[in-house]
């Protein structure tokens, strides 16, 4: 894995840019599935039972999920965590323009929303879900955290399912409370 940082700063601050070389030895699949084994290790297991065909999918998709998620632990200030999750709405509208940018995940999922044509709105879900819970320390009441679950763990099942081909109000039923169930958790 081969990347360098390009620090950009003036007096009031700094800009810290990451750049993935062309020429890094690690894919971008790998990349996915290395960020989902160190952050998500329990959904790293279930990813592996899946098939090859929705494996990388499932990856990407967890991956996408950890990088947002992790981005309320790693920044203090609410703004900065806003800037960064800004930057996942852009590469998701980049991405369904085909414009991929030079992240590892961002080229991951586009392969993904490419081969399975995954639905926008459940990705920016993803990312919705945590914007919204930037203000916010703890939930008012069980209906807050049950409807911040259902934006934030289920869109994955869903994908998931878009990703194996399932259309079927019946299984967005069970992933809605399988999302419901694992975010409360």
């Amino acid at each position: 894995f081969n990347n360098r940082l390009k620090v950009l700063g003036s007096r009031h601050h700094c800009l810290i840019k990451r750049f993935y070389s062309s020429d890094s030895s690690i894919s971008s699949e790998t990349y996915c599935a290395d960020l989902v084994r160190k952050y998500d290790y329990e959904n790293f297991l279930c990813c592996l039972l899946l098939s090859n065909a929705v494996r990388s999918t499932a990856f990407a998709v967890r991956g996408f999920n950890v990088e947002v998620a992790k981005v309320e632990d790693q920044v203090s200030e609410s703004r900065l965590a806003q800037m960064r999750l800004q930057f996942w709405i852009e590469t998701l509208d980049k991405l369904y323009k085909e414009n991929v940018p030079q992240h590892p995940v961002a080229q991951e999922l586009y392969k993904a929303i490419q081969r399975h044509k995954l639905q926008k709105h459940h990705l920016r879900s993803l990312v919705s879900a945590r914007v919204g819970r930037l203000s916010s320390v703890t939930f008012p009441n069980l209906e807050a955290l049950e409807q911040y679950a259902e934006s934030s763990v289920s869109p994955i099942f869903y994908l998931l399912l878009q990703a194996v081909g399932v259309q079927n109000v019946h299984a967005d039923h069970a992933a809605s409370h399988l999302g419901k169930a694992q975010g409360i958790a």
